[in-house]
């Protein structure tokens, strides 16, 4: 049986840096970041405002941290 292959993670780090401990949406191709805010339901406001509906959603953790699920 053939092993199916995944694309490999992108590493966004560098797009991600000025954003610690925010909320941030990501264009599809998560090469850019669409908009940011304190909080989630500040972020949904701004992307409806922008009728922005194809981001991606991620809070950017605090960089001196790991999370571990």
């Amino acid at each position: 049986m053939k092993q199916k292959s995944f694309p490999k993670p992108k590493d966004i780090s560098n797009i991600l840096t000025p954003y610690e401990n925010k909320w941030v949406a990501l264009s599809v191709d998560g090469k850019k970041v669409n908009a940011s805010a304190k909080t989630l339901e500040q972020l949904e406001k701004k992307l409806a405002k922008a009728n922005d509906k194809n981001s991606i959603y991620t809070k950017v953790l605090p960089f001196d941290q790991v999370f571990a699920p």
